[in-house]
């Protein structure tokens, strides 16, 4: 099995009664790099690795919680709970639908 399985795996069984929500995060164990373009980035590898990440936060516990946290903050950077940034615009700049607009 990968290593992104096992990981994966590991997040499932995390409780997520902490008192952080970000402590129960898949992304806890990656570091930044899947979720943070650097400046050199062409297209091509953004596509790769927004893809990476979007991988990892899909079945994280408390994705949407990271997205509303993205969302609130107003968060310009980064994939944040399964949301790229140009995905996140649209969020905020789409007619309020209630939270089952964004899940």
């Amino acid at each position: 099995m990968p290593l992104l399985h096992h990981r994966i795996d590991a997040v499932r069984s995390t409780n997520t009664t902490s008192e952080h929500w970000w402590d129960a995060a898949a992304c806890r164990f990656f570091g930044p790099a899947p979720f943070f373009a650097p400046d050199d980035e062409t297209h091509g590898q953004r596509a790769r690795r927004e893809h990476t990440a979007k991988l990892i936060c899909r079945p994280c516990p408390v994705r949407h919680e990271c997205l509303h946290h993205a969302l609130a903050t107003g968060e310009h950077h980064g994939v944040w709970g399964g949301a790229t940034e140009h995905e996140r615009k649209v969020f905020t700049y789409a007619p309020r639908r209630g939270r089952e607009g964004i899940e």
